[in-house]
């Protein structure tokens, strides 16, 4: 990165019309850029299977995982078909579910107001699902 010294003898070789502007590097991922990393690796596939599967090049791939650009709409739901998952998880880390129970409905309400120690434990209990690609399209 240039100084503040360096910029304005760049910026005196330049008509007054011209102004330049220094960017610093994004340093942080976004949640999106991460979850759409994340759903990836879970996936089992590689960057230029997603592509494919979706319909764009790999680079495009790399910059939504690197947070560099984010998906379109269009591009954001088949990403998450493509990877088994959900839109709403992509975006906003939680999965939607419909529950018709209502006993299972009031199971899962009480899970959800439990202390985080309930919730980690029971999360033990229960199987891991299965990767994304292996499901059923």
């Amino acid at each position: 990165m240039l100084t503040l010294s360096q910029q304005d003898k760049l910026a005196s070789r330049f008509p007054a019309k011209i102004v330049i502007r220094l960017v610093a590097p994004m340093t942080e991922k976004s949640p999106l850029a991460c979850r759409i990393e994340a759903a990836i690796k879970a996936s089992g596939m590689q960057h230029t299977d997603v592509a494919a599967a979706i319909g764009v090049s790999r680079p495009i791939i790399t910059q939504w995982c690197q947070g560099v650009r984010a998906p379109r709409r269009e591009n954001l739901l088949a990403l998450a078909q493509v990877l088994g998952t959900s839109v709403a998880w992509l975006q906003e880390g939680h999965h939607i579910i419909r529950v018709d129970d209502p006993a299972l409905a009031d199971l899962l309400q009480r899970l959800q107001a439990a202390p985080q120690a309930v919730r980690d434990a029971v999360a033990t209990l229960l199987p891991s699902p299965p990767p994304p690609h292996a499901r059923a399209h």
